[in-house]
């Protein structure tokens, strides 16, 4: 089977999602550790705006799926002002919008619901159908992942850095075969910009540049 991973960010761009389609499966990778001023809670919107959805810090190291929210911060009604700004001359604003609106209405205390939310987003209106799986409740989510998937071949972003030595060990010990997707650079943009440019030619457009990608090994 081929599978892939992706890192839960606010804001990813076409390009992250166009490797879990040509995955069979890929893992919602939340049991990574959570980065402070990473693209996890934190995104670049335009040309002069960064998002950021602010946390709680507990003074220690913590994965992803553990991080609270800050309850207390403006940051919804922030956002909402600024996306509404942002995305108002799109082409299907008027269709579109009401479904940002209620991802932000969601009174999350976890910052994976609220990702996860954006998620579900972006996979309906992509029309990725790509079957995904949160990682295990165990101390090898990866490797679990990998195992029960059945996996054989694991593709990452060309752009990625290297991957870390403990990882390629892994996938050599599994023979999974490591491979690195080029994707067109045009699918560099923001998901929410391409969804609200192109509406229901989305799925169509998101495909063909599936198709442009390419492969090679690492």
């Amino acid at each position: 089977m081929i599978v892939s991973a992706l890192l839960p960010v606010f804001m990813p761009t076409v390009d992250r999602f166009l490797i879990t389609f040509l995955s069979q499966r890929y893992l919602w990778a939340s049991h990574l550790r959570f980065s402070k001023r990473g693209p996890v809670q934190r995104a670049r919107v335009g040309n002069d705006q960064t998002l950021t959805i602010p946390v709680q810090h507990r003074g220690r190291p913590e994965p992803i799926r553990d991080k609270q929210l800050d309850l207390h911060s403006r940051w919804r009604g922030q956002h909402l002002r600024f996306l509404k700004h942002h995305l108002h001359h799109s082409a299907y604003f008027d269709e579109l919008f009401h479904e940002i609106e209620a991802l932000y209405a969601d009174d999350d205390k976890r910052l994976d619901s609220f990702l996860l939310a954006w998620h579900a987003f972006y996979r309906k209106r992509l029309g990725l159908d790509t079957e995904w799986t949160t990682p295990a409740e165990n101390d090898a989510p990866f490797r679990t992942f990998l195992e029960q998937s059945r996996a054989n071949v694991y593709l990452c972003h060309a752009d990625n850095p290297p991957m870390p030595t403990g990882f390629r060990s892994l996938l050599n010990t599994l023979h999974i075969q490591p491979r690195a997707v080029h994707p067109p650079v045009a699918s560099r943009l923001l998901c929410l910009d391409f969804i609200f440019r192109h509406g229901p030619e989305a799925p169509l457009i998101f495909r063909e540049w599936n198709e442009r990608c390419t492969l090679s090994d690492i």
